[in-house]
């Protein structure tokens, strides 16, 4: 559910009364509900900022995988639609995917949270290599040698360099579990940089550094690829949902919110609002006989 602001309460009064002024009062109250851009919960309000991205997965058909957040709308190939962690989602086979035209242009931090339920031990779930090797989230062991089977990682991936981690936890039980892989960034990229939070508890573990790379990083001008980057394709399917993409290290308290106690959070883009109308119409049940209702009513 997305983030929703409560504008002032209205109040209405109706009044019941007979000649001799006996009187029943019934007061009813009606909030004014505005729905607005973000996320719920939003602990410290800064989910929005570096966002760059949001795929929300919650199309009921086609091929078109809509951002939500931004124009980087994808198109999937191969995929089914399936009930997701919240509301709909993508399942991948080993030779499906979702290409996107997001590419990570001269970043210097970064942020990919995903919601993912697969038996997969290897493979790459978000790729955008370019020249400059782009971050690349994937199910280990990764590229370098960090990791095992089943165990997420995350890092600056290309050729033969590889500059990431590992984690400690593995997630392929065929259970929801959410990802979180941050890159701090800043001058030249080292493992030290990243983390990989795995259902809201930072999981960070194995290393893995080979070759050398600096801020900023500039990924594929194809674009980034969901479920594949055309060399490590997963090794079993899996089902996505809710995956958005930060250009900033995300928090601890950030991450706690977008695991949300296993309930998950999403970005709403506002699209929704409910209020308050300019009539409004009303319908009394006065329990007392001799108590007529008055034609009368106040907000206040």
């Amino acid at each position: 559910m997305g983030l929703g602001t409560t504008a002032p309460d209205s109040q209405f009064q109706i009044l019941a009364q007979d000649s001799s002024t006996n009187s029943i009062t019934n007061v009813f109250t009606l909030a004014h509900m505005i729905s607005s851009s973000g996320f719920n919960p939003n602990t410290a309000g800064t989910l929005t900022t570096g966002l760059a991205a949001y795929w929300k997965m919650d199309e009921s058909s086609g091929a078109s995988v809509s951002d939500s957040a931004g124009s980087s709308n994808g198109t999937a190939t191969g995929t089914t639609i399936v009930t997701g962690k919240i509301n709909n989602a993508r399942t991948l086979g080993t030779s499906d995917k979702i290409q996107t035209p997001y590419v990570q242009t001269s970043i210097s931090a970064f942020s990919i949270s995903i919601w993912i339920k697969t038996t997969a031990g290897t493979g790459e779930i978000f790729s955008d290599r370019g020249s400059q090797r782009g971050i690349t989230l994937g199910i280990g062991p990764a590229p370098g040698g960090g990791g095992s089977s089943g165990q997420p990682f995350i890092g600056a991936d290309g050729g033969t360099l590889f500059l990431g981690v590992g984690s400690s936890v593995a997630i392929n039980d065929n259970n929801w579990h959410h990802i979180v892989g941050t890159w701090a960034g800043g001058g030249a990229i080292s493992a030290s940089q990243f983390k990989i939070y795995i259902d809201g508890t930072d999981r960070t573990a194995a290393v893995s550094q080979a070759g050398s790379q600096s801020a900023p990083i500039t990924g594929d001008a194809g674009g980034a690829i969901i479920g594949a980057n055309g060399q490590m394709s997963l090794s079993a399917s899996a089902t996505l949902d809710e995956l958005g993409i930060w250009t900033k290290a995300l928090s601890q308290q950030e991450v706690t919110d977008l695991y949300n106690s296993n309930a998950g959070d999403t970005y709403s883009n506002g699209a929704v609002a409910a209020g308050i109308g300019s009539s409004l119409t009303f319908e009394a049940q006065i329990q007392e006989p001799s108590l007529k209702p008055a034609r009368e009513l106040r907000e206040y």
